[in-house]
């Protein structure tokens, strides 16, 4: 009797959900900005309406102090949106929601904690001060990895279809 040959099985590697694509990643951001920059004027304007226009009255800083504190408040706004979007049940900010991603640490599908959402969110906005650069890298790098990415060890996946009026938007701009 002879033996069997021997047949090499290839190992499937489990390498969980499919990471987003980025022209997914940057509508998600997109919407998120918007939902950001409303809420940050919001706050803004509450601020000048109150405690800003004693400051202005201050000769040099006033409008200095204005601006420093207006642009505390659109960083808070963006590194909190993040944090608390991200650390719940979804994993997602709205964007990412309507777009069918979430986000998770390295490529154990874990969920993120409050804490790591926030630095997540504070990597975020060094990668949008550093002239966008830090999300230019996603668009070099085979792993799609922004700077934040990388700092945090997380991934974006699709895990869903997009939303179908998201569909709708892809459709009419061929993205």
């Amino acid at each position: 009797m002879e033996p069997e040959p021997i047949q090499q099985k290839e190992k499937q590697k489990d390498t969980g959900p499919d990471l987003a694509p980025l022209s997914l990643r940057s509508l998600a951001y997109l919407i998120d900005w918007i939902l950001i920059a409303i809420s940050s004027t919001i706050l803004g304007l509450l601020y000048i309406f109150t405690l800003g226009f004693v400051l202005l009255h201050i000769p040099l800083v006033g409008p200095l102090l204005n601006q420093f504190i207006f642009q505390l408040l659109y960083a808070l706004v963006f590194i909190l949106y993040h944090a608390y979007f991200e650390s719940d049940e979804d994993q997602a900010t709205v964007g990412k929601k309507l777009c069918g991603l979430k986000v998770i640490r390295g490529n154990a599908s874990r969920k993120l904690s409050f804490g790591d959402a926030f630095s997540r969110g504070g990597a975020k906005l060094l990668s949008k001060i550093l002239f966008l650069l830090g999300f230019v890298m996603a668009f070099l790098r085979p792993d799609k990895k922004a700077l934040h990415d990388l700092i945090m060890n997380t991934d974006v996946v699709q895990i869903d279809e997009p939303h179908p009026k998201i569909k709708e938007v892809f459709s009419r701009f061929s993205l």
